[in-house]
């Protein structure tokens, strides 16, 4: 994926880098926003990669949270695919689920809601802050 990315025209002064979600080197509130699109559902250590947002946004910056949701049949059954075809694949989380591990994690909940990208994906999304 970084590869692809990293072709694209409007990359002047972008620097990609490959690092594990629970570990990353980055300094602690470095970032002012955090954004995991589509790929939640990868990490083996959700709760420690949601720890490591919260050590490298500053206090009051966000996190942007959007992935499948399990509270869709859709997603449930992609889910039993995954798991007999992609090794890389962990799991999936309901909407509560998922708001419980950012919780956790110590983010304060702005907004979450679910919503439906075509016919098939259940998705979910939140914003979050660093409380101040």
């Amino acid at each position: 994926m970084l590869k692809q990315a990293s072709k694209k025209p409007s990359n002047e002064g972008v620097v990609w880098i490959q690092a594990d979600a629970a570990s990353l080197p980055f300094p602690s509130e470095s970032f002012d926003h955090v954004i995991c699109a589509n790929s939640f559902h990868y990490f083996p250590a959700p709760l420690k990669a949601l720890r490591e947002a919260y050590r490298v946004v500053r206090p009051g910056a966000s996190l942007v949270l959007v992935d499948w949701c399990d509270d869709y049949l859709s997603c449930k059954l992609c889910k039993i695919w995954l798991r007999l075809t992609d090794p890389a694949f962990c799991r999936t989380y309901s909407f509560a689920q998922c708001k419980s591990l950012l919780e956790d994690s110590g983010f304060a909940l702005v907004r979450g809601d679910r919503f439906r990208a075509g016919w098939i994906w259940g998705m979910m999304r939140f914003v979050c802050r660093r409380p101040a």
